[in-house]
């Protein structure tokens, strides 16, 4: 058989089309056990929140498209008898544009709410550079992240409330906050290696991202509880200022990224900056119960540790502490230490609140504001509860403080 020049160029160039059109698209298909019927998949874009929607039949299901940079998305599920509320199935993936397979068990997938079962698992995802070495990533982690998030249910459910803890339990309860934040760092640590590693990637960017955001739900999508099935600690420290800026000048020398990516990442920088140890204290304007406003600054209190207790009545974690945080207010006051409370119930919630802090005897001055007001913004106090402390000279001790960490900050400052 003779085969001609012209047939050989035409064989080729089907070959070099057919190349190019599976590296300008993506091509997700899975294949999850153990469901028949029909249902939906949904993939969402994190950066947009745009979502993709897809039959889910008999546990098959495929998305394809194309994209100009990588992503991370999440997949939602939704099989025939499932509960929009308590059993939607998620996962999570690198979005490239290139082709992606999904499987495993539909029975042991993780939730999108309240994954509390060890047990569960992520999908088997492959195909694509970084979910390669995101999943290399979350192995790693995988046992540092379960141990912080073990220490962070005992420490936010103890059996014993913190306010009736003998001396022995109580400094069991600082120790293991001492141990949780050992695990977090150990965290941070893995990360800083995968950033230094892949820094070309928009793997080491939603890393560097993570760190500076200050926002719980991102840091929860690439990182924690539901990119390992479990519920984890919203407990992030903030990276220093020269950390960040040697990120992002690391960025941008792999000239991967856009100068608006690059410039997002420097606002962040800067908002980080305003928030750690030693930054000046920002003011804003709160609301007392007779409804007139007044900036927060004009009553901390002269030569003083002033710690800001941000709470709502609506909040039972923020209520169930409030105990302890009394304790804590009557062993430190005649030092010098202020509370002040900042309710987050907002106006329209007015008259709960105030019946609430009659109901739990607070002997510290209070006021109201919301999420939305320029201090908690300032602050980027997302959830609650949340504390922030303020030194004597008007300058942040630490912010977003939660647990017994408060404790041992009070601890050190006051010597016992």
């Amino acid at each position: 058989m003779r085969i001609t020049l012209s047939a050989t160029l035409f064989v080729l160039s089907i070959l070099l089309f057919t190349s190019c059109k599976q590296k300008n698209g993506y091509k997700i298909t899975g294949k999850l056990d153990g469901i028949k019927g029909k249902g939906f998949a949904i993939l969402q874009d994190y950066d947009t929140y745009k979502e993709d929607t897809a039959v889910f039949i008999d546990g098959q299901f495929e998305f394809s498209g194309s994209l100009n940079h990588p992503k991370l998305c999440r997949i939602y599920f939704i099989g025939p008898h499932d509960s929009l509320v308590y059993q939607l199935k998620s996962d999570l993936l690198y979005l490239e544009n290139e082709e992606i397979t999904c499987s495993g068990s539909y029975d042991k997938m993780m939730f999108y709410f309240g994954n509390k079962d060890t047990s569960l698992q992520r999908m088997k995802i492959e195909g694509g550079y970084l979910n390669k070495i995101y999943n290399q990533y979350l192995s790693e982690t995988r046992s540092i992240v379960n141990r912080a998030a073990e220490l962070s249910k005992s420490l936010e459910f103890p059996e014993v409330p913190a306010e009736k803890m003998s001396e022995k339990e109580y400094q069991k309860a600082l120790d293991m906050q001492v141990e949780m934040q050992e695990f977090l760092n150990k965290r941070d640590s893995v990360r800083d290696v995968y950033i230094q590693k892949y820094a070309d990637t928009q793997l080491a960017y939603d890393f560097v991202f993570a760190s500076m955001a200050m926002d719980h739900h991102f840091e929860d999508w690439i990182d924690e509880g539901c990119a390992h099935g479990i519920e984890y600690p919203e407990y992030m420290s903030l990276p220093d200022t020269a950390k960040t800026n040697g990120w992002i000048q690391l960025l941008k020398q792999q000239g991967k990224f856009s100068v608006n990516r690059i410039d997002t990442l420097k606002t962040l920088a800067d908002n980080c900056k305003k928030l750690t140890p030693g930054a000046p204290f920002m003011d804003g304007i709160i609301t007392n119960e007779n409804g007139d406003s007044l900036k927060l600054g004009s009553i901390l209190g002269k030569d003083q540790y002033t710690v800001i207790d941000c709470w709502a009545s609506w909040c039972h974690p923020c209520r169930a502490a409030l105990p302890h945080l009394k304790q804590l207010y009557e062993k430190y006051q005649p030092k010098g230490l202020q509370i002040i409370g900042l309710s987050l119930d907002g106006q329209m919630m007015k008259k709960q609140w105030l019946n609430a802090v009659e109901k739990e005897e607070l002997e510290w001055p209070q006021f109201l504001t919301d999420f939305e007001s320029d201090i908690m913004k300032s602050y980027k106090v997302q959830a609650i509860p949340n504390i922030l402390i303020i030194g004597p000279d008007k300058k942040i001790i630490k912010t977003g403080v939660r647990g017994f960490d408060l404790d041992i900050i009070l601890k050190n400052i006051y010597g016992y």
